[in-house]
């Protein structure tokens, strides 16, 4: 048994381990930090949601505080799980 290239295994495959630039034609934009991905983009009036997950794994939620979250500059609105009485 062989234990050098195994390229006899893919006919057409190089005997080199990188691939050419050629095979990934935005490989040199995402390498140089150009390419945009949809995390850097800003839309006018865009909002940005966070999530908090509770500190411990199976935990009963009895209450939450939203107040120090409600006072922080630039919210918009703070959710709960909790269902709102009508």
């Amino acid at each position: 048994m062989s234990h050098g290239s195994e390229s006899h295994h893919y006919p057409n495959r190089k005997d080199h381990t990188h691939r050419d630039a050629c095979d990934e034609p935005d490989a040199p934009d995402k390498a140089t930090g150009k390419t945009r991905y949809i995390n850097d983009m800003v839309l006018p009036h865009m909002l940005i949601g966070k999530i908090l997950h509770a500190g411990r794994a199976h935990a009963e939620i009895v209450s939450i505080d939203t107040a120090d979250a409600e006072n922080l500059p630039g919210v918009h609105c703070v959710l709960t799980g909790r269902i709102p009485r009508a």
